[in-house]
């Protein structure tokens, strides 16, 4: 039938008549014959599905399930609530595990500060924090204090960002080559096998050019994929769920053309 009204119907109105084809299967599949249901961890009520329908939303089951696991746990090793060691905060707090000294990694950073000079590795109040010693950074060279061997940078987000791209660039195999600009036809240096690697020389008219050539080459062609994900999203938002294996093509079609004219009108507005 949705082949016949093809020529005929817009794409909203397919989606209605998909909305209405499966509010049948829906009504079928989940029948409210239970009538009505007060969750088990929350108290609301709610329209029962099933009869094995006890909460009114997947958060509530999680919070039951995790608050029962809670339980358990503290049955098999109770440990009683004690005082963080950070004298700044002295919350009490139910620790995970024996050597849970701190009620918070912020309490533990801040303890580190405050080192006691006569014994190395220890804190003012006697607590055990690592042995510090100095260290250059492997990135910059500049001179920090590090609690652990495993630490080799210093705190800098720059530093950090250059190692990471160091490293992904030794995982790839990446090498730089000789290529030409695809705008200008310049010769540069290009990554080898890198995702992130310049397309263009560098230039600020070459990346403009090559920006502007790339929207328009978007606006030419949608995959199906994209198209697809768009109307399921308003299906799901029509009340109607669908797997984009059920969309016909056809619509897939009449999807994508709308889709292009409304791209292609904002760009025109844009640029008038």
């Amino acid at each position: 039938m949705l082949i016949l009204l093809k020529s005929s119907l817009t794409c909203q109105q397919l989606f209605a008549i998909l909305n209405e084809a499966m509010k049948h299967k829906r009504t079928r599949s989940r029948p409210s014959s239970f009538g009505s249901f007060t969750c088990r961890y929350c108290g609301e009520e709610f329209l029962q599905a099933n009869n094995t329908h006890y909460y009114c939303t997947k958060r509530c089951w999680k919070d039951k399930h995790n608050a029962e696991r809670r339980e358990a746990t503290a049955l098999v090793s109770p440990l009683k609530k004690r005082k963080c060691k950070n004298p700044d905060c002295n919350n009490e707090f139910t620790p995970n595990k024996g050597n849970h000294t701190f009620c918070d990694p912020k309490c533990r950073i801040r303890i580190r500060k405050n080192l006691d000079p006569s014994r190395e590795g220890y804190t003012t109040d006697g607590h055990y924090v690592g042995s510090p010693r100095k260290h250059n950074c492997d990135v910059c060279g500049k001179e920090f204090i590090k609690y652990s061997s495993e630490n080799t940078m210093c705190s800098s987000p720059k530093c950090k960002a250059i190692y990471r791209r160091d490293l992904y660039r030794e995982k790839n195999n990446c090498e730089l080559e000789k290529v030409p600009c695809p705008i200008c036809g310049d010769i540069y240096d290009k990554w080898k096998n890198h995702c992130f690697a310049n397309k263009t020389c560098g230039k600020e008219l070459c990346m403009e050019k090559y920006q502007q050539r790339k929207i328009a080459h978007s606006l030419e062609t949608l995959s199906d994929t994209y198209v697809r994900s768009q109307i399921q999203s308003e299906l799901y938002r029509q009340g109607t769920p669908l797997t984009s294996k059920d969309i016909p093509q056809f619509l897939v079609e009449m999807k994508r053309e709308e889709l292009l004219f409304a791209r292609k009108t904002k760009e025109i507005k844009k640029n008038g």
